[in-house]
């Protein structure tokens, strides 16, 4: 049985933007980014704060001259893509940008994948759950998203 339907992958997806828009007073502030755009998110943030939004987050960067050599053994993460030091540090900000704004966080969900689960564990959110519904195996996100 699937975790998720085709439908709430569908709107779990479509919520993957309000990801980008929560860290804009986050790269605004390091990156001097105009006031402008820090208010235009203003009522994104304010509506996430009110929860019942699922939000889905990719894992960071990775070592690029690594590969998932053995994909079906997630417990040898030697022969998986690894986080490297900027998505360790992406994973940490993400994690420090939901807590800034008080976005409420409850059910986390990640793939078997160590590079999913670490961004969870590193962005500082408790009780996470590997599924085989959000691992590549087999394609089945691939599924839920086109199946709609």
């Amino acid at each position: 049985m699937s975790l998720f339907s085709g439908g709430t992958v569908g709107r779990l997806t479509a919520v993957a933007g309000f990801l980008l828009a929560l860290s804009v007073p986050c790269l605004a502030q390091s990156q001097n980014l105009s006031d402008g755009m820090i208010r235009d998110s203003g009522q994104l943030v304010q509506s996430l704060r009110s929860g019942g939004y699922n939000i889905v987050v990719r894992h960071g960067a990775t070592y690029s001259n690594q590969a998932d050599t053995d994909p079906f053994n997630f417990d040898d993460i030697a022969k998986q893509r690894n986080l490297n030091d900027k998505g360790k540090e992406l994973a940490k900000a993400f994690g420090d940008a939901i807590r800034r704004v008080g976005v409420p966080v409850g059910e986390v969900y990640t793939s078997k994948f160590n590079r999913a689960y670490e961004t969870a564990i590193l962005a500082g959110f408790g009780d996470i759950e590997k599924t085989i519904d959000l691992t590549e195996q087999g394609n089945r996100v691939k599924k839920y998203v086109t199946k709609r």
